[in-house]
Order: C-alpha cells, then structure tokens, then sequence
C-alpha cells in the first residue's frame, strides 16, 4: 500500500521521520501517520513526494492496485497455474491478466472475483484493497475546488466502471 512504499523508500535512503519530514515540508509524526495508514496523504504531499523520491505519481497513485496484482500472482505461482490456465478458467484475456499482475491495468470486480474464485482468494481481502483505493481517490477529489455533489458523481461513476 501507499503507507508502506513510503516507508520503504524513507528505510532505502537511511532517513527518519523527521528528516524525510523536513525534505517535505512536513512534520515526522505526520509521515508517521501516513505510513500507518492513519492519515491519507493529500495531493499535495502526493507531489511532494513524487519530487523528493522521483517515482512518478501515477505510480504512487497506482500502489493499491499493483499490490494486489502482485499478490494474485504469487498465490497464482503457489498453486503451479500459469495464466493461461487462469485465462482459460475466468474467459478473461491472457494479456489482461498478465497486465493485472504487472500493475499496469486494473480489472473489474466481477473480473477480480472469479480469479479470486480458483485461487482460492477470501473476497473480503478484495473489498479491503477496492475500499481503500476509493478512500484515496475520495480523498483526493475533495481536495480540488468541486462541489461534493460532484465528486460523489465522480465516485459512483468510478465504481460503476470498476464493477
């Protein structure tokens, strides 16, 4: 998640709260929250930090998605299935799934569950990963200058596509 790829990278680079605080503009116990995912990090620090650690911010932006591409891999390579055999299990595209895994395309819920349905996947660790992107991406819409009626039209228009 977003918390801990900030906290791997502050580890890599051998700073504190404090200092990669400081290099932000922002407090530790601020970096702190974000990283124990007590706090969601605005736009703003988004940036900031995109600028501080150089990895863009649509990769940040993505973290959530990825982290359980990657996780549906490796449960796929545990139970010794290629994606071919998950392709052909689900009717969904052989290439949409490696994408999947790979971080570079989002599937739909319906999609995600029946690959969720052969690995053997709970959905409730589905929800939690598609609730927290939502939180974000409410998170951030906030932060722009729009109404709240609209960002709500933004958020059902979000989930209808995902589900």
């Amino acid at each position: 998640m977003l918390g801990q790829q900030i906290l791997n990278f502050r580890l890599k680079k051998g700073l504190s709260q404090d200092e990669l605080g400081e290099l932000m503009g922002y407090t530790g116990s601020y970096i702190s929250q974000i990283e124990n995912q007590k706090k969601t990090p605005s736009m703003k620090f988004l940036q900031k930090f995109s600028e501080v650690s150089k990895i863009p911010i649509e990769e940040l932006l993505n973290s959530s998605s990825q982290h359980l591409g990657l996780k549906f891999k490796q449960l796929r390579i545990e139970k010794g299935l290629k994606v071919g055999d998950i392709s052909e299990q689900t009717g969904i595209d052989f290439f949409r799934i490696a994408d999947f895994e790979d971080g570079i395309v989002a599937l739909t819920w319906e999609e995600m569950q029946r690959i969720a349905d052969i690995l053997g996947v709970d959905s409730t660790e589905i929800e939690s990963t598609y609730d927290e992107i939502i939180r974000i991406i409410r998170h951030n819409l906030e932060q722009l200058p729009i109404s709240s009626e609209k960002v709500e039209l933004i958020l059902e228009y979000i989930e209808r596509q995902i589900k």
